[in-house]
């Protein structure tokens, strides 16, 4: 294999820093738990057992995202600001895993197979909220610059923490509108 490499050389005015602005950086992780059952009932009282719990109420499946963001700046003349960001989103995501399937009845591995690709459709919907997030902050920070550094680190953390809250709340409406999935399938039994 031949590696070959790219110089680039960006020639600008004296003075001037081009902010450098990556894409951000997604690391995803599933986990199950496992359920065992044959019949519709004794899988929802496995994952009646078994399930997420957040603020204390039961859950089949959850989906967690954290963004986190980095820069440098600079100072000169013109004030402060963005020359170098990078976001990171890290998406985890805890599903049921039916072990024993392959000795169920058909008419129930066809029942849960439907309530599976809802579940699993609403929670990518919550991850992609944590998506919107990071990108939003991505293009957020370039966009910034203040009189000195202190204040743009403190603008730039209070804004991306801002759009952070947006989509948080935009995913508890999201879970409101569809019942945390049941409204769209993601019923079982």
């Amino acid at each position: 294999m031949t590696t070959k490499r790219l110089w680039m050389l960006l020639l600008l005015p004296a003075g001037i820093v081009q902010a450098v602005i990556a894409s951000p950086v997604e690391t995803q992780h599933q986990q199950t738990y496992a359920i065992y059952g044959d019949s519709s009932n004794a899988l929802r009282k496995e994952m009646n057992r078994k399930g997420v719990t957040v603020n204390g109420q039961r859950f089949d499946a959850e989906t967690r995202w954290n963004v986190n963001w980095r820069f440098n700046n600079v100072l000169d003349d013109n004030g402060c600001r963005i020359t170098q960001a990078q976001v990171t989103l890290d998406i985890r995501m805890t599903l049921p895993e039916w072990k024993d399937r392959a000795a169920a009845k058909p008419k129930l591995q066809q029942r849960w197979d439907h309530y599976y690709r809802a579940l699993v459709a609403h929670e990518e919907g919550h991850a992609r909220f944590g998506r919107q997030a990071a990108q939003g902050i991505q293009a957020l920070l370039p966009t910034l610059s203040a009189a000195d550094c202190h204040t743009l680190n403190r603008l730039a953390n209070d804004k991306a923490m801002g759009v952070i809250n947006r989509y948080a709340e935009q995913e508890r409406t999201y879970d409101r509108d569809t019942n945390h999935g049941m409204n769209d399938g993601a019923i079982f039994p």
